[in-house]
């Protein structure tokens, strides 16, 4: 029994180190209390639609699983996000 608890420690700590030293980026479904659109996007009915002329289409934010990824969609549609681009 003791060696399946240190098991069952071991795995749990090493789930957290990948998550917060070797991936911090990965927000594992939540916004943790940063915008949830892009500047100059207003989150309505669900979507984060633009408020300037774009070629950019409205998304689910919900769909976007790290902040690379976010930063990565506001640069191409002209914008930033705060707290997930530098």
């Amino acid at each position: 029994m003791k060696t399946a608890i240190i098991a069952l420690l071991t795995v749990v700590v090493l789930i957290l180190a990948y998550r917060y030293l070797f991936n911090p980026q990965l927000l594992l479904g939540s916004y943790g209390g940063l915008t949830v659109c892009p500047d100059q996007w207003s989150y309505i009915d669900g979507l984060c639609r633009p408020l300037y002329e774009t070629s950019c289409v409205a998304f689910k934010p919900e769909t976007i699983t790290s902040k690379s990824q976010a930063c990565n969609l506001a640069r191409t549609c002209g914008t930033g996000w705060p707290g997930k681009c530098p």
